[in-house]
């Protein structure tokens, strides 16, 4: 479960740090308050790729910092076990052990990563990083959609839609099609274009 989120010189933000509690954690905000910064941010931590426009204007460099609670039995503890990180089942952790993976984005463009502060490559971020952010379950995605809806929050419910939609199940045509006209209502195209790979491999249609 992720504890903490750090984040440093990452566009716009200066200095943030996030504490998560247990249970269902929600980001909530107006349009262009800042949400989808957080989640480019955290995304970076994971491995997605880099660029030097992720940088705040006149820093050297942005960092994120993403602290997991990783329980005992979590497969990222194999994944950390096959890089030779030191906290694998091998290293015999206890059930509450924090892991902290942590990515440099450079202003020139170059990026560096860390697992508990042990430089590694970024497929080996990526590695855990799939495993870290497997998708919500539905029945999440379903009472986050919920809470938007009673909030009266559109662009959440039509991110909520939109996980809904990928997430698959007899009803993602359905939400692909309430996500894509909140997101044209919206004028929130480049989050429609997101969901475009998905749209061209047939899964979804949008009327």
């Amino acid at each position: 479960m992720l504890s903490r989120l750090s984040i440093r010189d990452i566009v716009l933000i200066d200095r943030l740090d996030i504490d998560f509690g247990s249970g269902l954690a929600a980001l909530t905000g107006e349009t262009g308050a800042g949400k989808s910064i957080l989640l480019d941010a955290f995304a970076l931590a994971l491995g997605a790729r880099g660029e030097a426009a992720l940088v705040r204007e006149g820093a050297e460099q942005g960092q994120v910092i993403a602290a997991f609670d990783v329980a005992k039995d979590h497969p990222a503890r194999r994944v950390l076990a096959e890089n030779d990180l030191g906290t694998g089942l091998r290293a015999g952790l206890g059930s509450d052990d924090e892991l902290i993976v942590r990515r440099v984005q450079f202003a020139d463009g170059r990026t560096r990563a860390f697992i508990n502060d042990q430089p590694v490559s970024v497929q080996a971020l990526r590695a855990l990083g799939l495993v870290q952010a497997a998708a919500p379950d539905t029945a999440t995605l379903e009472e986050a959609l919920r809470l938007a809806e009673e909030l009266g929050m559109r662009a959440e419910i039509a991110h909520c839609h939109a996980a809904l939609a990928v997430a698959g199940g007899g009803d993602a045509a359905v939400h692909c099609a309430v996500a894509g006209r909140l997101y044209r209502d919206l004028g929130m195209s480049a989050w429609f274009e997101r969901l475009q790979p998905a749209f061209a491999a047939g899964r979804m249609w949008y009327p």
